[in-house]
C-alpha cells in the first residue's frame, strides 16, 4: 500500500507561494549520521530541517507561540521561515451559540444522503480540519444534525518508519443505527466515495497489519508515540485542530459553541469563499 499520498494536510496556499502559516508544536531529532530534525506544525505538516542554527531559533518561536510562514520543498524540507505574528488560537471568541450538544442517531439513508449533501468543490491543497468544520457546521445549519469528528493521529513510530509528513487527520463522523445496533461512521468524502466504519477508513491511510486504537485524551497519544502506529479519537463537532483538544484537557475549555472567526477561516481555506452568507 502506498502511505505517501496527498493528505489533508496540505497548506491552504501552494509552497511556491510562500504563504504556509502555521504555529510549531514541537521539534526532534532524527537519529541519523548528520544532524536532521522533524518540525511538527500546527496544520499537521512534518516538516525537515538541518540547519542547527534555524532549528534554535525555531525554539525560540515555540516558546513565544509566534505564526511563522514557512516555505518547504517538496520534500518537506525546509527553505526558510519568517514571523508573522502571535498565534491567536487561544484568543478566539465564540459568538454563534448552540444549545447543549448531544450527538444525533442517523438511519443509514440518512447517514448517506448526509455524505452526499457535503460541499462540494474544496480546494486541492486545503486543509482536512477547514473542510470537516465547513461540513460539519452545514449540517447543523441545513439539516440540525449534530455530527461529530475523529482525529486520526500517526506516531512518532509511525513517522519515523515510514518517514511520514503528516501527524494528523481528521474528518466528520456520525453514529448510525442499523436495526437494533448502533455503529460509528466516517464521512470523509475527499478520500472515499461514501461513509466508512472506523477501521476501514483508518486503513486507507495505514497498513491493514496497523490497528488504530481508540483514545478518549490527547494525552494518550503524546504520552504513547512508540507502543502503536496510530490512534484514533473522537469528539463533537466544535473541535478544530489537536490543539483543541489539548486545551479541552489541560485547562478544561469545552468548546459547546460554533466560533466565528474559525467558520470563516475554514470557509476560506477550505473551499475559497471569503464571505460566506451562512454566518453573515
Amino acid at each position: 500500500m502506498k502511505l505517501i499520498i496527498i493528505l489533508c494536510f496540505l497548506s491552504q496556499f501552494s509552497f511556491a507561494e510562500n504563504k504556509l502559516i502555521s504555529s510549531i508544536l514541537k521539534i526532534e531529532k532524527i537519529e541519523t549520521v548528520s544532524p536532521l530534525y522533524r518540525i511538527y506544525l500546527s496544520t499537521g505538516e512534518i516538516v525537515k530541517s538541518s540547519n542547527l542554527k534555524t532549528i534554535s531559533e525555531l525554539r525560540n518561536h515555540i516558546l513565544k507561540n509566534h505564526l511563522l510562514r514557512f516555505q518547504i520543498d517538496n520534500e518537506h524540507r525546509l527553505i526558510s521561515f519568517q514571523y508573522v505574528s502571535e498565534a491567536s488560537h487561544f484568543k478566539t471568541i465564540p459568538e454563534i451559540s448552540e444549545e447543549d450538544y448531544s450527538p444525533s442517531e442517523l438511519t443509514e439513508n440518512q447517514t448517506s444522503d448526509l455524505f452526499k449533501s457535503f460541499r462540494k468543490g474544496a480546494r486541492g491543497i486545503s486543509q482536512c480540519y477547514n473542510r470537516a468544520h465547513i461540513w460539519v457546521y452545514e449540517s447543523k445549519k441545513s439539516f440540525d444534525i449534530n455530527s461529530m469528528k475523529v482525529f486520526l493521529f500517526f506516531t512518532k513510530k509511525f513517522i519515523r518508519e515510514h518517514d511520514y509528513k503528516w501527524w494528523f487527520h481528521v474528518a466528520p463522523g456520525a453514529y448510525t443505527k442499523k436495526f437494533s445496533q448502533t455503529y460509528f461512521s466516517v464521512l470523509d468524502p475527499f478520500f472515499a466515495s461514501y461513509p466508512l466504519p472506523l477501521s476501514e477508513w483508518s486503513h486507507l491511510f495505514v497498513p491493514k497489519k496497523n490497528e488504530c486504537p481508540e483514545i478518549d485524551h490527547y494525552s494518550e497519544y503524546e504520552k504513547n508515540q512508540e507502543k502503536e502506529s496510530c490512534y484514533v479519537l473522537k469528539t463533537s463537532m466544535y473541535y478544530v485542530q489537536p490543539m483543541d483538544l489539548k486545551v479541552l484537557e489541560e485547562r478544561n475549555e469545552i468548546k459547546n459553541t460554533w466560533t466565528r472567526l474559525e467558520v470563516k477561516r475554514a470557509y476560506r481555506n477550505g473551499f475559497g469563499i471569503w464571505n460566506p452568507r451562512s454566518i453573515q
